[in-house]
């Protein structure tokens, strides 16, 4: 089993509980690994026979852009889309790093990981 990465993919949204985050919106990293069995487009050189991680990072894109209250919604939601066009993955695994979260605390980013 192989795992094809889009792993740091920036976005601005506005996601979170919170009324100013729906007005203000932040920057999210997205990293996606999805495992799936490759070797067939590798060895054939077929991008149809592997994970094209174009579509990967589209599907990101899209979900990222339509507002939740949390980000392990998005995550979710990004799982789904995934899985819609690789029915046969093994695994996802979505991880979202929201920068500036309004924690009160000095800190960089928070995250959420969802698989499935």
């Amino acid at each position: 089993m192989s795992i094809v990465s889009v792993h740091q993919l920036r976005s601005f949204a506005y996601h979170g509980c919170m009324e100013e985050e729906a007005k203000i919106g932040t920057h999210f990293y997205t990293d996606v690994d999805v495992w799936y069995d490759f070797s067939t487009g590798a060895k054939n050189d077929d991008l149809s026979q592997t994970v094209d991680y174009v579509l990967i990072a589209k599907v990101v894109q899209e979900q990222m852009s339509i507002r939740s209250k949390l980000i392990e919604n998005v995550a979710y939601r990004i799982i789904q889309g995934i899985r819609h066009h690789y029915p046969s993955a093994k695994n996802v695994r979505v991880v979202i790093h929201k920068h500036n979260a309004p924690t009160g605390a000095d800190m960089k980013t928070v995250s959420v990981t969802l698989e499935g």
